[in-house]
């Protein structure tokens, strides 16, 4: 590859005495290894150096031929540092089979030229159909003398594409590893003691959510569809946040705790950035697709004609954050169930940040509180668990945190204190006085367990 990484640097008109030095070092490198006294050199005369400034421009220019050798005929190719895939679109299979072939031998073609070998084990042949095909009774594509097995799915630059692209495998995937990752940061986390909550809602937006979202902007559309898998990860890491009721609702924890639902964030991350490579790309992925079928880019794109978007680039994302905050709002306005979360707060998220700077204990009682799956005999009574559901205090009504915020006269002097005006002053919503009534040496107690 040597001497063909020199032959480019001329023609892309490199400046001729840099040309002559490094193709000088690349003809006359030598390594040295030395063990226990025995010394061995060697010269290198294959490939770049590893890790070298030069080796991936070095690199880029040899294998641009590749790419140009494709600019005409039936397969489209795609190149990424060291990896290429070759797209064929048709409606007869075999017909499709003997332009891949071709494809392949002008690839090789290039390789023998270039002192070049592509890997056949690495080299993964899927067929992209909705319609029943049985694979195992077609011909095989070759390489090196070498037949290459077709599969259902491959991964391409980190993300799994199956037969049918409807991205299910890729995502259960996802959950899996993040799911695991979960669980061994709650060794690190008990009942009483663990990291604050600020510093656990980081950990599943700053490191989780990262590592499911990785390219959103190809399979976000498909996120719905999946809506249970990603809500098991949002549950898992929101539960280490604190130590509450198992039967907590996640919807309600996410408007509490201001954590959007997966669903609709890895929408937002997608939309973001289609907004980013905006005009660099056409609206379909290489022609492929039609109609309701057609590509990601299409999806993102009528999403983002939804935003106002204006020569601010801040404002722009904004915006777009705001598009998804307002379905959140949407969403969370139509839920059924959270009827005792929903009462305290119509606006999903805006409690996230005083909910994050209290401690763990703090938001335990909080979040049963605004749940209503705590203790108190109402909850007890709906989960088979008690018989009795009137109120300890005054007898009257159900014993649920809004009777005894809003409506027990037992504790009339407790509520007018401090959550009186909870209901009213929604903006920002007083969850320090929710606190301080949640503090009172009764309702604490009976939050935290119910009566005897």
């Amino acid at each position: 590859m040597s001497i063909q990484a020199s032959g480019e640097c001329v023609q892309n008109a490199c400046p001729p005495h840099l040309v002559r030095w490094y193709a000088y070092y690349l003809h006359f490198r030598s390594v040295t290894v030395e063990i226990k006294g025995i010394s061995i050199t060697r010269s290198l005369t294959r490939g770049t150096p590893q890790g070298g400034i030069l080796s991936p421009l070095v690199w880029n220019l040899v294998f641009d031929d590749l790419l140009d050798r494709f600019n005409t005929g039936p397969a489209h190719i795609k190149g990424f540092a060291d990896d290429a895939a070759i797209v064929l679109r048709g409606p007869d299979i075999y017909t499709l089979i003997e332009w891949g072939q071709e494809a392949i031998s002008k690839a090789l073609n290039f390789g023998h030229e270039n002192d070049l070998e592509f890997g056949a084990d690495k080299t993964e042949v899927v067929v992209f159909t909705r319609k029943r095909l049985n694979i195992l009774g077609l011909p095989c594509l070759h390489m090196a003398n070498r037949d290459l097995s077709y599969s259902d799915t491959v991964k391409y630059l980190g993300v799994l594409l199956d037969s049918k692209l409807t991205f299910g495998p890729y995502i259960r995937e996802k959950v899996k590893k993040a799911t695991r990752l979960l669980y061994c940061f709650k060794t690190s986390v008990g009942q009483l003691w663990g990291p604050s909550p600020y510093l656990t809602r980081w950990v599943l937006t700053g490191i989780v959510l990262p590592k499911i979202t990785y390219g959103a902007m190809v399979w976000a559309g498909k996120a719905s569809n999946y809506k249970k898998h990603l809500d098991r990860v949002q549950r898992l890491g929101l539960l280490a946040m604190a130590h509450i009721r198992r039967s907590t609702p996640t919807a309600g924890l996410e408007a509490i705790l201001g954590v959007m639902p997966l669903d609709l964030h890895t929408q937002c991350v997608a939309v973001r950035v289609a907004y980013r490579i905006w005009g660099q790309n056409r609206d379909r992925w290489d022609g492929i697709g039609c109609g309701r079928l057609r590509g990601h880019l299409f999806w993102s794109n009528q999403l983002m004609e939804q935003v106002d978007m204006g020569d601010c680039v801040n404002s722009n994302k904004k915006a777009i954050q705001d598009l998804f905050h307002k379905k959140w709002r949407e969403c969370w306005k139509h839920l059924n169930t959270c009827r005792q979360t929903k009462y305290w707060i119509d606006d999903p998220g805006s409690l996230g940040d005083a909910m994050a700077r209290l401690d763990r204990l703090t938001l335990r009682t909080v979040l049963q509180a605004l749940t209503c799956h705590n203790y108190l005999n109402y909850h007890h009574h709906i989960a088979g668990n008690f018989s009795e559901q009137n109120c300890r205090f005054c007898g009257e009504g159900h014993e649920e945190f809004i009777h005894l915020a809003c409506e027990c006269p037992a504790l009339a002097t407790e509520c007018l204190g401090s959550v009186q005006g909870l209901r009213l002053s929604r903006n920002p919503p007083d969850v320090y006085g929710l606190v301080r009534f949640t503090k009172v040496n009764c309702i604490g107690k009976a939050l935290e367990r119910r009566a005897e």
